[in-house]
């Protein structure tokens, strides 16, 4: 199945996001160097362009700390904002591509990792 009709680590986030295993954002965010809305953002961006509202729609993260985070990406040039005032839509850059080409098979075999950790006896 494609990660663009699956979205791995968007899923994982909004199933963990307030819940007490929430400290799976942090191990996330140590392993990877970025967020898990970050990486979530990513994930979403590689397959189209995003609004920042439909960002927010998919990855259950509020507009403030969504900003915060794509202001961070666009910062370390992995994305870039397009369009005009009012339509807006964050694009994948080269540099974000391959980020997201390292980046994402890794941390979808992470959460497969904690899945089965978790479904241990």
């Amino acid at each position: 199945m494609s990660r663009c009709s699956a979205f791995p680590v968007t899923v994982g986030l909004r199933k963990v996001r307030g819940t007490p295993r929430h400290s799976l954002l942090f191990r996330v965010r140590n392993r990877f160097g970025l967020t898990w809305a970050e990486l979530a953002v990513l994930e979403l961006v590689e397959c189209r362009p995003f609004r920042i509202v439909e960002l927010a729609e998919a990855t259950g993260v509020g507009l403030a700390d969504l900003s915060e985070k794509t202001a961070d990406l666009v910062a370390v040039g992995y994305v870039v904002w397009s369009g005009e005032p009012g339509n807006r839509v964050l694009r994948m850059t080269p540099a974000g591509r391959m980020v997201a080409l390292d980046l994402l098979p890794a941390v979808e075999a992470f959460l497969a990792e904690l899945a089965g950790a978790s479904s241990a006896p």
